[in-house]
């Protein structure tokens, strides 16, 4: 499951600001910084996480991790 840190680069990424996130995955506004903020894992109702990941790989943000644990974020071509 993708964490804060990972919602925030990838966001950075596009572009987008944390209302657009919100605006196109249908979450509020508040609802993202807070997730984007979060310490530790993310505790969020899991259909708003997926809801906010699937915005963001419709966008062509690719999520990936090797077999080493390691993670990364792309943006497709």
């Amino acid at each position: 499951m993708i964490n804060g840190a990972m919602i925030r680069c990838a966001r950075g990424m596009l572009g987008w600001s944390a209302s657009t996130l919100a605006r196109r995955s249908h979450v509020g506004t508040a609802t993202v910084q807070r997730i984007e903020t979060a310490k530790f894992a993310v505790y969020g109702q899991y259909l708003t996480i997926n809801k906010i990941e699937h915005t963001l790989v419709d966008a062509g943000v690719r999520f990936t991790e090797g077999s080493d644990g390691e993670i990364g974020i792309q943006l497709k071509p």
